[in-house]
């Protein structure tokens, strides 16, 4: 597992969900806005890019409007050196 946090930049390697396409592409570089954890211990990113309000749908089948956020697991951090 990855650790992210606020301002960092992360890249996105997977945009692929059962309803389609999200609207985050592979390769494109985001910018971390803070973390959230679900109920269930899913742990997602909400990004400076897609910040809106939307209604979401965790793993767990847990619904709620709240702001956009993604799975850790879909972005990797960018190494700077």
């Amino acid at each position: 597992m990855e650790y992210f946090s606020a301002g960092q930049k992360i890249r996105c390697r997977n945009n692929e969900s059962r309803s389609g396409i999200l609207p985050i592409k592979v390769g494109d570089i985001y910018t971390v806005r803070e973390k959230y954890k679900c109920q269930c211990g899913s742990d997602q990113l909400i990004l400076e890019e897609t910040y809106y309000k939307i209604i979401m749908n965790c793993r767990c089948g847990r619904s709620e409007c709240r702001v956009r956020s993604y799975y850790e697991w879909r972005f990797r951090p960018i190494i700077t050196s």
